[in-house]
């Protein structure tokens, strides 16, 4: 009886190298692919957000008949809705009375409620709240315009100028309410309370819930977060995103705008010009 040659088992050395090629170039397909569907669920569960905290500056607007504002360097305090920051006065319309409820105008001794998901960027994944340092508790990736509260300086620590929809000549559709303020990729990853990395939402004034004094004159006033740790480029509007960077317009609206447009036209409400958003 004749037998065949002997079955040869595993694979040879070629085909072993060209199999690890195969699912090298297949991983090389597919890990951009993915970082772009992750960018994108990102950027849209970041529009969401800043379209709530939209709709929550006009739910407040309708109780007290005007617009939220950067606040004064105070703490949030129940009793009064123009402390804090925006953050804070806007919290009992983002399902958040509880939190609101919990502050009485002084600093917390700790904090343990946590932070806001709403007011966060998914696309940098940082943790909501501070839990130490000199301003605990919920911060916010998002920061608000400061011109609609100061229409001739846009000054993120000008006292309350008590503004509402109607002092916005330019209409609410052509004036950008809130957006993304641009930090430092270094500073994702720091879990303490400063004025800088975090925006705390129970202080307010030039904690850095809001952008001073942007009026969009150069490129280097708004782009995408970069390398490094913090440094004077807080103070820009700016984003984690490829194409540019989110925006809620004080119709409810979320536009991406591209890195290097200027502002100016959209963030100054009665400087009557014309615009069309890119």
């Amino acid at each position: 009886m004749l037998h065949g040659a002997p079955r040869r088992m595993g694979f040879t050395l070629i085909e072993l190298l060209v199999v690890i090629a195969i699912i090298a170039i297949l991983i090389a397909i597919l890990v951009p692919a993915v970082q772009k569907v992750r960018e994108a669920a990102a950027r849209m569960q970041s529009s969401n957000n800043l379209r709530q905290v939209a709709l929550a500056a006009h739910g407040y607007h309708d109780v007290h008949k005007l617009l939220p504002f950067n606040g004064l360097q105070n703490w949030g305090n129940k009793d009064n809705h123009r402390s804090g920051s925006w953050g804070y006065q806007i919290l009992p319309f983002i399902d958040q009375q509880p939190m609101y409820e919990s502050m009485a105008g002084v600093a917390p001794a700790s904090w343990t409620q946590g932070g806001v998901a709403a007011m966060m960027c998914p696309g940098r994944g940082r943790a909501p709240a501070a839990l130490s340092g000199s301003h605990l508790g919920p911060f916010t990736d998002f920061s608000i315009n400061c011109w609609i509260n100061d229409s001739a300086n846009g000054d993120e620590e000008t006292a309350d100028k008590r503004q509402n929809l109607q002092t916005i000549q330019d209409g609410v559709s052509n004036t950008i309410f809130f957006g993304h303020r641009m930090i430092k990729v270094g500073s994702y990853a720091n879990t303490v309370g400063d004025d800088e990395t975090f925006s705390p939402i129970l202080f307010g004034g030039d904690a850095g819930t809001g952008i001073q004094r942007n009026d969009g004159s150069t490129t280097a006033l708004f782009k995408r977060d970069e390398a490094g740790t913090l440094g004077p480029n807080d103070e820009f509007w700016g984003g984690p995103y490829v194409q540019g960077a989110l925006f809620a317009i004080g119709d409810g609206t979320v536009r991406m705008i591209p890195y290097g447009t200027n502002l100016s036209p959209f963030l100054k409400p009665n400087d009557g010009l014309a615009v069309t958003f890119p």
